[in-house]
């Protein structure tokens, strides 16, 4: 390229054209280390804020879990009252149906026995019978008070 002036004169020499351009904000060397500095702030504040809030969401998991542990072990433990309660009343019900079973064959003996003597004494010896009721102790295996004489 040549120069030339109003004249229309050229120079020898080459033109040479020098353009000095101010680099914008965003390409200054100040402004991209302060927003580098700044974006790690932001993340390291995001970061911190996040792990704050997992602390606090663990110790209520971790509370919430102690609770249901307790209300477990308490469940637990009535549930361990109800079955020993139950073992006690079925060891109840199964000595009552053995005394009951004892007091049936008794009864059951006693009375075929006095069926049986009642319809084959006479005399004194249904008047010692008779005796032998009047003595009975009472209510109970050997109760032959109430027994019915024929």
């Amino acid at each position: 390229m040549t120069a030339v002036d109003e004249s229309e004169l050229t120079s020898v020499s080459p033109a040479q054209l020098v353009i000095v351009r101010k680099p914008a904000l965003y390409e200054r060397a100040s402004i991209q280390l302060l927003s580098a500095a700044v974006l790690l702030a932001l993340g390291g504040g995001a970061w911190r804020i996040r792990s704050a809030a997992l602390r606090k969401r663990s110790t209520l998991l971790e509370q919430m879990v102690e609770e249901k542990a307790g209300d477990l072990t308490l469940a637990n433990r009535e549930l361990a009252e109800a079955n020993e309660e139950l073992a006690r009343a079925k060891e109840a019900l199964e000595e009552a149906n053995r005394d009951l079973d004892q007091i049936a064959s008794t009864d059951l003996l006693a009375f075929v026995v006095s069926d049986l003597l009642s319809r084959h004494l006479i005399g004194k010896d249904r008047l010692f019978f008779d005796f032998l009721r009047s003595l009975s102790p009472g209510p109970g295996p050997f109760d032959v008070r109430n027994l019915p004489v024929a």
